[in-house]
């Protein structure tokens, strides 16, 4: 699916690199003040145009922003003559992969535009998707989330294990009780041992009740555990089933998705890869699991592949997680996204190359059909 073979001849392939002021520190990074990565464009010569990111997260990425950038840098220049392999290194996997479905969809709403008996047919990607607000288990964190709630938001992804416990549950419960129909996804980034994980659930459980909700105010926990071994045994103890994201990168060729305690897997693309997502995405559809599309700090371009990747393979029905892009100060495109609503319609492929604020990038290699220029020393 990543080949370019099927595909007519590509025209142009062009390489940059950006760096983007944040508002925040990244997560672990207190020196960290910017987001880096790269931008792959490719114009074939039918006109389809698209753009993709690649942006290895320091602290969470297993490669590096140089190692991405000599994958990417040789898959340009071997894709203008039609034999560009697969990359491997998750970042380059996933900006190749979504380039290239971008390129097919344009492919295929052609194709429908131009027959007549599907002239009207339903375009898939042109789905709204929800998304969760992403708040933590404190007083900023709950008024945050009453101001999200008038604003529409009925999903919330709650930060937990940070501060004293008993709070965070209380706050956790004030945020489900806002209204009957808000559902809310604990997330503990593995902050707790198994004993510390239940005590905090039922404790969550036992506020809720008192502020009429029912248990199906909780959606699922996220990671509860360090040690993921014994979310089976977490899952018995509560009656909360659980959702997987760092076991699902870990793993790799594991089989994690236990239809039987994991209800959901969060996927970040970016750092597992497009075509790990895919294979995720598969196994979990043909057992039941919902996939939640998440971000990690990626830049405009990145933040709308992933909103097209859950309108098209994961359906409009399960809210995704899109709320790192707030830490981006100043975008790479203009018009930014907005996100300051409940539900957003994915950008298409064409809008979205427009879109760059190229004065933002670097040019690191342009490869044609009909010659080549760039930087020979990123190799």
């Amino acid at each position: 699916m990543l080949g370019l073979n099927s595909l007519p001849p590509v025209s142009t392939v062009r390489l940059f690199a950006f760096r983007v002021p944040l508002s925040r520190t990244l997560p672990g990074r207190p020196d960290e003040w910017f987001r880096e990565g790269l931008l792959i464009e490719a114009e074939l010569a039918d006109g389809r145009k698209a753009v993709a990111e690649a942006s290895p997260l320091p602290g969470f990425s297993r490669e590096s922003l140089h190692e991405t950038t000599v994958e990417l840098v040789r898959w340009c220049r071997a894709a203008v003559d039609g034999n560009a392999a697969t990359p491997v290194l998750a970042a380059a996997n996933f900006a190749v992969g979504s380039l290239l479905r971008q390129l097919a969809d344009q492919h295929n709403t052609n194709q429908r535009e131009n027959d007549p008996n599907q002239r009207d047919g339903h375009r898939t990607h042109d789905r709204d998707i929800e998304l969760n607000a992403l708040v933590t288990a404190d007083p900023q964190g709950q008024a945050d989330a009453i101001r999200l709630y008038r604003r529409g938001f009925r999903t919330f992804k709650v930060k937990v294990g940070r501060g004293d416990s008993d709070s965070e549950a209380s706050v956790a419960a004030s945020i489900a009780a806002l209204g009957e129909d808000v559902r809310i996804r604990i997330d503990s980034n593995r902050a707790w041992h198994l004993v510390e994980a239940v005590s905090f659930a039922r404790q969550l459980l036992t506020v809720c009740g008192r502020l009429g909700r029912q248990n199906d105010a909780v959606a699922y926990f996220e990671e509860p555990l360090s040690d993921p071994t014994q979310l089976a045994r977490f899952v018995a103890d509560t009656g909360i089933r659980v959702a997987l994201d760092e076991s699902i990168r870990e793993a790799r060729g594991t089989d994690v998705l236990d239809p039987g305690h994991v209800v959901a897997a969060v996927l970040k693309p970016s750092l597992g890869g497009w075509t790990h997502t895919e294979q995720i995405i598969s196994l979990a559809k043909e057992r039941g699991i919902d996939c939640v599309i998440s971000s990690s700090f990626e830049s405009g371009v990145g933040l709308a592949v992933l909103a097209r990747l859950a309108s098209n393979l994961t359906g409009s029905s399960v809210p995704v997680g899109l709320g790192t892009y707030d830490w981006i100060a100043r975008d790479v495109l203009s018009p930014r996204p907005a996100l300051d609503g409940p539900r957003i319609r994915p950008i298409e492929p064409e809008v979205l190359a427009s879109t760059l604020n190229r004065a933002q990038l670097s040019l690191l290699v342009e490869e044609a059909a009909t010659g080549r220029s760039g930087n020979d020393a990123v190799l």
